[in-house]
């Protein structure tokens, strides 16, 4: 006899509900999330031999019925929430409890008979992590960009076009030493040049320095302020600034961590996507972190749906809508894969990609619009970009242009 243990996963809680077939539903409980609750659990798993595990993927709470399973040695089912819901409502779910919830998952998988969930390796779960900080910290270091930009228009306007990347380390350092055009104006030439070469992290030479202080000087002398040196904007300002720059350390400490990471791993993913034009270290260990182990996946299709490209056609009797995306997949993949496309086609005058050729032939023998048919094309292109990736990762090769385009 084959028992199904349905999991339904909240904040502090799991409902555990335990059938035999798809009508018959031997016991149900509800345990803590915590070490007294997972040793119950155990204890009944153990109970029969080679139980089938569902659940249903609920974020971070779902991540310690995970790695419970994963620890214990059980192979288990994890369903996405939109294929739960739509499997659910479909032939179960009438009144939405977490009894309910449990219930259903269990008889629903006599039905279903759904595949065990292929379980990666810990280090590619470890790099997800890394990269969702990162993500979260690139948001924060625009939200703080937005901040900053605001108390410079009132404090000191025009202090971001002294140096040729608006906003960047040389910009936050400066503005941290002199945060005021008065603070400028009370030093000589001579001395801004100094404190520059001294306060500013990147070693530049005398030269450079002084042509920055002589542009921070007539920033200053043209700049109107709204406030002067002793409003407390200015200490506003010096927060941001630092802020921005710790932001800037600890996503670089990110990245060199995961990429250390994944050598020593030994995973080929890393190299492989560098190989192709328009792919650099960052991108390349943001995109290990986000698609895994692509043995996981059967075709290329399946990735697509995993990132949420797949494309779903609405139909009624003689009508038929326009395609578009799901976008029900990873929403990190997703986007940085599109940004990826962007840096390719950025490469391909010094080193070309059949991806960049693909996505040129595309624009040229469109007939619409630029702006309506660019995002379609880039869809497109990222569909292309997975199935070469997932062939160049399957046959552990490294990108060739003359090889890609012989296909």
């Amino acid at each position: 006899m084959q028992f199904v243990f349905g999991i339904d996963v909240s904040c502090d809680s799991v409902t555990v509900a335990v059938a035999s077939d798809e009508h018959t539903l031997l016991r149900e409980y509800k345990i803590n999330s915590d070490k007294a609750g997972f040793s119950r659990l155990l204890k009944d798993l153990r109970s029969v031999n080679h139980p089938q595990i569902i659940y249903e993927s609920t974020g971070v709470y779902s991540r310690r019925v995970r790695t419970f399973l994963i620890h214990q040695g059980y192979d288990f089912v994890e369903l996405n929430p939109l294929q739960a819901k739509l499997d659910l409502t479909e032939n179960f779910r009438r009144k939405k409890t977490d009894r309910n919830d449990a219930r259903d998952l269990a008889c629903s998988q006599y039905i279903r008979n759904r595949l065990t969930t292929v379980q990666e390796k810990p280090v590619y779960l470890d790099l997800r992590d890394n990269e969702r900080f990162y993500q979260q910290l690139t948001r924060d270091d625009v939200r703080k960009e937005d901040q900053l930009e605001r108390v410079i228009q009132v404090v000191f306007p025009g202090v971001q076009r002294i140096y040729s990347d608006k906003y960047g380390q040389n910009l936050y350092e400066t503005l941290q030493l002199f945060p005021n055009p008065d603070l400028v104006l009370k030093e000589s030439l001579d001395s801004l040049t100094n404190k520059l070469q001294a306060g500013l992290s990147k070693r530049l030479g005398k030269k450079r320095c002084r042509d920055y202080a002589q542009r921070l000087i007539n920033a200053a002398k043209a700049a109107y302020p709204a406030v002067d040196s002793s409003s407390c904007m200015l200490h506003q300002m010096q927060f941001y600034c630092q802020s921005l720059l710790e932001i800037e350390q600890e996503r670089d400490q990110i990245i060199n961590q995961m990429v250390a990471e994944a050598k020593a791993a030994k995973l080929p993913e890393l190299e492989i996507y560098q190989s192709v034009p328009g792919i650099g270290l960052t991108t390349a260990i943001c995109l290990t972190a986000e698609l895994g182990d692509l043995h996981r996946f059967s075709s290329p299709s399946k990735i697509n749906a995993y990132i949420g490209i797949d494309l779903v056609v609405y139909e009624s009797g003689n009508y038929t809508g326009h395609r578009r995306i799901t976008k029900h997949g990873n929403q990190y993949a997703r986007k940085i894969l599109f940004r990826t496309i962007d840096n390719i086609l950025a490469a391909t005058k010094t080193h070309p990609c059949h991806i960049a050729d693909y996505y040129r032939r595309r624009k040229k023998e469109s007939s619409k619009s630029p702006e309506k048919v660019t995002k379609k094309i880039h869809i497109a292109a990222m569909a292309r970009l997975l199935r070469t990736i997932y062939h160049l990762v399957l046959h552990n090769q490294k990108y060739n242009y003359e090889i890609a385009i012989s296909h």
